[in-house]
């Protein structure tokens, strides 16, 4: 199983678009329920 991996706006486009491994994105907000 991969590492879980925290993003944010600094690093978002650089690990989702490196292209070599697929990823998942989770978005959550806590008034998102």
């Amino acid at each position: 199983m991969s590492e879980l991996v925290n993003l944010n706006k600094e690093s978002f486009d650089k690990v989702v678009s490196s292209g070599d491994k697929t990823v998942l994105v989770d978005f959550w907000a806590p008034w998102c329920g």
